[in-house]
């Protein structure tokens, strides 16, 4: 039930009088405003009406009755939901019991000037709720329902008659919902919830007004489309609003039109004027959306958090709590996030949230100092989260002119995404030269991602003024960028300097993806601080251009890399004819890279000043080709240099000159300075000849390049373009990695070891083929282990898995004889261990057929005939000198024929009618003639060597004996169980009689072949498990010149039929 003194429709009179005694009727120009009243213009009768009620009435009041007035409701208790249609409640308090609500809907008015800057100028508005004396506060608090909600007070201007778009020009009331005006007047908002929907305006405070809220949530929407310039939360004029909430939902909107003053569509969530102070804090989320828009053109002006200090008022906004979501659009650039402007006395903007969000389709976070009434005041931006994330036109943007600048932002997880810029300062500080400007970005991981500039400094036409903007990631600060840095100092007279530091702390990862420019005074300092940290771009300081000489000075430890990358535009090149990057210093505190190999084509460096120990230069080089820059190889110039350095040269594999002509290193060796001297003597090595501040050696390894066939050193002699050293390479006459690589695995050798290892003896390949052979199917599988040698000093260690398919088939057989025919399917798959200087591996895998005739007589003789096709797939990899693996790969083919014949001689003939065979011990010498040939094929390696292998052969004979003891199960030809189990030893000696192969290598020969004597031995088994089925075994090892197989097992079964 409401609870109210007031009866409705009494007419009310402000007690405030003019000093001539007649009612001060808005003569103020500021918010002695009718609350909800219509946009009737004031008349004589009115005026009457209201002194009358002031000298005779005597009723006190704080709002004037104005034409229209229907109701204002006092001090009042309401525990059920009400509406209040075009009421207010002035300078009275109020109470909501069990989470009921009041909601006002309110009108619009209009026609009053307000043009820029003179925002506070109105004389006419609607307010629903108001405070304008600092003896009667308006105390609103509530109690919850059952349920834990809050009451809460509804404010809409939406569907009254005064809601529609007009065309206004330059004309617009003061239409604030909430609105606190004098000095300490005060509206206290506590366990009352607030939802001010499709209104003109929010809060407002001014003249020393003050507002303060704690409840559950705020809902502000601004959206009225007749407004030129409207607000949220408003502070102006010394006014002060104090907000803690769990949820504040701020949001501005709407369409105006204005051809004339672009400045005049101006929106902003939160915002002072004149001089301000704003506080929110919000438990969960602050969440603020503004997007108006000028249908004429696209210069409206729309901020979400806008501190504007002016006329002596400081202008401080202080925003703090878990969650903070901002987005600004409606113009292309007009439309900025946070903004902190002093205009005649300081700013400051501070937001310290968890998570904060901000989209704007202009600048991010902007503070300036651009207007002449900064003078000497200060503006000052504080970010700090634990995660903050930008993205807009321009990410963090500093502009001064006039005062101190000053914007700082922290957080443990921080990214800016940009289109211009992601970090930009600017300055002209013509008028106030000893001004500063700062960007201070601090956190844990930084990234920074822009089309244009990640990190931009313009400092102009000043004498003293300094710039920094200082970015550090701790964990790891990440920028990609066409340009990474960029700056730009003191104009075309000016001395006046900008610095740019990227971690300089010393700590954390750097990942720089972009071009780096210092023009004119300015300093760009970059630390290279991890294993991991990678820079990858260009450099331009200008030094060839004194007149704008700037400084890019890099610190780099731990193993930290800087790819180089071409100028390719001729507008990011200081001198458009030279492509090369300049550096003005590299700082190696234990160790470095300067990669020139990181893109194609050849790159140069100059580096004025290069200190410390152990930076490595990869560079690119064609030995091959003419002296010229650019022309055949990577360089690296340097002018002034001490410490122990190194250089890393890509191996090629097409180089034969003796002597590079070009340099890879130029010292020029000023400022006094001079080179450790290098010679190559006879034997190639490196040895020292002089000693100097600067020296180079080659971190390739072994110290040598591997450069086409051979391996090349590295050498010093006197610069042939000018004063100093160069450094550059000379051949020696050892074989390079490639090379080692594909004499090693010529055509013969891995095919010719397959092939022997699965031709073998007829034992190994079928088992025991008398003994009453039949049809039959069978499968065998191998493994084994050997070592080879190549062409040359080098070799390999194999290891090789296999398995054979095959058939046989009994065409005539009788008590003296047989003829046994057959077939298999045969792959194998080989791994191999290069044992050369560098290593390196390769596979083999190979597919054939076994065509195979055997004949056996009653005697003890026998004869095998064997053909055979295989088809090789072979891959070959290494390590060149510079730690790069080459690979390579071909397919060939191989043929091979095989006699072998032997006779089995038994030491007792228990039954004559089985033959020679029917024994208990043996002894079997035999012999055998094998033929193969591979075709040689010609490859290229990728390092582009050039590989040409002629045919290999290989012609071997064996001699060979075994010893055996058979066991039968049945003692003679009438038993019925034919079974029997065989045991053997073997031995013998192999001697290679061809084996010759040739390989050219980029046109150099190398021919050498697999002759040589091997002896070979083992042991193995036979068992006849049923009538049907053999299982039978082997195991062997081989030795000789060229060859050796550390064992050698296969094991095969026969199904009989």
């Amino acid at each position: 039930m409401k609870r109210s003194s007031l009866t409705p429709y009494t007419p009310l009179v402000s007690s405030s009088l003019r000093k001539d005694g007649l009612p001060d009727i808005f003569i103020d120009k500021h918010f002695h405003e009718r609350a909800a009243v219509s946009g009737n213009r004031l008349g004589k009768l009115s005026r009457i009406a209201q002194l009358l009620s002031v000298l005779f009435l005597g009723i006190p009041s704080s709002v004037y009755a104005q034409d229209g007035v229907e109701n204002i409701v006092q001090d009042s208790t309401w525990s059920t939901d009400t509406v209040l249609n075009n009421k207010a409640w002035v300078n009275s308090n109020h109470t909501l019991e069990n989470g009921s609500s009041v909601s006002f809907n309110t009108q619009l008015s209009s026609s009053v000037n307000r043009n820029y800057p003179k925002i506070v100028g109105q004389t006419e508005g609607v307010i629903a709720i108001l405070a304008n004396s600092a003896d009667k506060p308006v105390n609103i608090t509530g109690t919850a329902n059952g349920d834990g909600k809050l009451p809460v007070v509804r404010v809409t201007n939406q569907g009254n008659e005064y809601y529609r778009i007009v065309d206004m020009g330059s004309e617009v009331a003061a239409n604030y919902s909430i609105a606190s005006y004098g000095e300490n007047a005060l509206i206290a908002i506590r366990d009352v919830n607030l939802d001010l929907d499709h209104v003109a305006e929010g809060m407002q405070v001014a003249k020393g007004g003050k507002i303060t809220v704690d409840n559950d949530f705020i809902k502000i929407t601004a959206d009225h489309s007749d407004a030129l310039q409207h607000h949220a939360l408003n502070a102006q004029d010394g006014g002060e609003i104090n907000i803690r909430s769990k949820s504040v939902e701020l949001t501005v909107s709407g369409k105006s039109t204005e051809n004339n003053d672009p400045y005049t569509v101006f929106s902003s969530g939160i915002h002072t004027t004149y001089g301000g102070s704003i506080k929110v804090h919000a438990d969960n989320i602050l969440s603020i959306t503004v997007d108006t828009v000028n249908t004429a053109n696209d210069y409206a002006q729309n901020y979400g958090v806008y501190a504007l200090g002016q006329y002596d008022k400081a202008g401080i906004i202080d925003l703090s709590g878990k969650d903070f979501n901002l987005n600004v659009s409606g113009s292309t650039r007009g439309s900025i996030g946070l903004v902190s402007a002093p205009y005649g006395q300081n700013a400051s903007l501070s937001a310290k949230f968890e998570n904060i969000s901000i989209t704007a389709s202009g600048d991010g976070i902007c503070g300036t100092t651009l207007n002449a009434l900064a003078n000497t005041f200060a503006s000052g931006i504080n970010v700090q989260a634990d995660k903050l994330t930008i993205d807009a036109q321009n990410g963090i943007v500093a502009t001064t002119r006039w005062g101190e600048n000053t914007i700082t932002t922290h957080a443990k997880e921080l990214s800016v995404n940009s289109v211009d810029s992601a970090i930009t300062n600017w300055s002209d500080l013509t008028q106030n030269n000893t001004a500063s400007t700062n960007i201070k970005v601090a956190g844990n991981d930084i990234t920074l991602f822009s089309e244009g500039y990640g990190v931009l400094s313009d400092v102009r036409n000043s004498d003293r003024n300094t710039s920094l903007i200082d970015v550090q990631g701790d964990t790891r600060l990440t920028i990609k960028a066409p340009y990474v840095a960029y700056s730009f100092s003191g104009g075309l007279s000016g001395t006046g300097e900008g610095t740019i530091n990227l971690n300089t702390n010393g700590i954390g990862r750097t990942d720089l993806n972009g071009g780096i420019v210092a023009l004119h005074n300015s300093d760009i300092n970059i630390g290279l601080n991890t294993a991991d940290s990678v820079w990858t771009g260009f450099a331009q300081d200008a030094r060839t251009d004194a007149s704008l000489t700037g400084a890019i000075n890099v610190v780099a430890k731990n193993g930290a890399t800087w790819n180089v990358r071409s100028i390719l535009a001729e507008n990011d090149r200081v001198d458009s004819e030279d492509p090369k990057s300049y550096l003005t210093s590299w700082h190696s505190v234990d160790a470095s890279r300067i990669d020139m190999t990181y893109e194609a084509g050849y790159q140069a460096v100059d580096i004025g000043t290069l200190t410390g120990r152990n930076t490595t230069f990869r560079l690119a080089t064609d030995i091959d080709a003419v002296r010229g820059e650019g022309k055949g190889t990577d360089q690296a110039i340097v002018h002034t240099g001490s410490g122990n350095h190194a250089i890393m040269v890509e191996s090629a594999g097409d180089a034969w000159k003796v002597e590079q002509a070009d340099y890879l290193i130029w010292h020029k060796e000023k400022n006094g300075a001079t080179s450790t001297r290098l010679g190559v003597n006879e034997e190639g090595d490196t040895t020292v000849v002089q000693t100097g501040d600067l020296s180079f050696t080659l971190a390739n390894r072994n110290q040598a390049v591997d450069a086409g066939v051979y391996q090349y050193k590295l050498a010093t002699r006197d610069a042939l373009d000018g004063d100093g050293t160069e450094w550059y390479l000379k051949r020696t006459d050892k074989p390079s990695s490639s090379t080692d690589l594909v004499t090693s695995l010529p055509a013969i050798a891995v095919p010719g070891t397959l092939w022997w290892a699965q031709l073998s003896d007829l034992r190994k390949r079928l088992g025991e083929v008398r003994y009453g052979a039949q049809d039959g199917l069978w499968a065998r599988a191998i493994t084994w282990e050997d070592e080879s040698r190549g062409l040359s000093h080098n070799g390999f260690h194999q290891k090789v898995y296999g398995l054979n398919l095959g058939l046989d088939h009994i065409v005539r057989q009788d008590e003296k004889s047989m003829w046994l025919i057959g077939g298999n399917l045969k792959t194998f798959h080989a791994e191999q261990d290069i044992q050369t200087r560098a290593g390196g591996d390769g596979e083999t895998d190979s597919w054939g057929l076994n065509l195979y005739a055997t004949w056996a007589d009653w005697d003890g003789y026998y004869a095998d005939f064997v053909l055979s096709f295989d088809h090789y797939d072979q891959k070959m990899h290494t390590t060149m000198t510079d730690w790069q693996r080459v690979r390579g790969d071909y397919n060939t083919y191989g043929l091979g024929a095989s006699i072998e014949i032997g006779r089995m001689f038994s030491s007792t003939q228990d039954d004559e009618g089985w033959g020679a065979w029917y024994s208990n011990w043996f002894i079997e010498p035999q012999a055998q003639l094998a033929y193969y040939w591979v075709k040689g094929k010609d490859f290229t390696l990728d390092n582009g060597m050039q590989v040409s292998q002629g045919d290999g052969d290989s012609l071997t004979g064996r001699l060979g004996v075994v010893l055996g003891k058979k066991y039968n199960y049945g003692k003679n030809r009438a038993e019925v169980d034919k079974r029997y189990a065989q045991f053997y030893l073997e031995g013998g000696v192999k001697q290679e009689l061809a084996g010759r192969q040739h390989v050219s290598v980029n046109d150099v020969r190398f021919s050498g072949d697999m002759g040589g004597t091997r002896i070979y031995y083992g042991a193995g088994f036979d068992w006849n498990l049923t009538d049907q089925t053999r299982l039978y075994a082997q195991i062997e090892r081989e030795n000789g010149d060229r060859y050796d197989r550390d064992y050698y097992l296969t094991a095969g079964i026969k199904y009989q039929y």
